[in-house]
């Protein structure tokens, strides 16, 4: 028994410390994409779209890969903001967000990006598994017990 109290221990340490690093790096990754999509409007609107040979296929396509940066972007936002409440679904989906998208840098033409991409979703990985264990043990991440808490010694 107090092997698992240990373990409860190291995971409630492990979660509270990953917690703010991990919300940061979620919200200024999804602020760096919400950039990216701005500036590639701006660049669109003032070059490309008022060239002759611009089609409407290549727009839409265009059009299409900027809403899927700036959903992505929307998404590690709106994740970052919510786990700073103990949300246990936005800790899923900000994860998987994550994990999606260090996979797909790696085939885009951003790839010198990868260790950026890798030490996020190492953070974000060690934080998931601490609150995955935690609430698969019983806890709700809202109203996690203290630190001195003596039920836990």
């Amino acid at each position: 028994m107090a092997l698992v109290h240990t373990e409860i221990k190291r995971q409630l340490e492990v979660y509270r410390k990953s917690r703010p690093l991990t919300s940061s790096c979620w919200i200024v990754i999804g602020c760096l994409y919400l950039g990216v999509v701005a500036l590639a409007v701006l660049f669109l609107s003032e070059l490309v779209l008022r060239l002759p040979w611009y089609s409407l296929i290549d727009g839409l396509y265009v059009i299409g890969t900027l809403g899927l940066i700036g959903l992505t972007g929307a998404t590690f936002i709106i994740c970052g903001i919510a786990i700073r409440w103990n949300h246990w679904p936005s800790i899923l989906v900000g994860y998987w967000t994550t994990f999606v998208t260090s996979l797909l840098i790696l085939f885009s033409p951003a790839c010198f990006l990868i260790p950026l991409y890798e030490m996020v979703f190492l953070e974000s990985r060690e934080f998931c598994l601490a609150a995955r264990y935690l609430v698969e043990k019983g806890f709700d991440l809202r109203n996690l017990p203290a630190e001195s808490d003596p039920t836990l010694i």
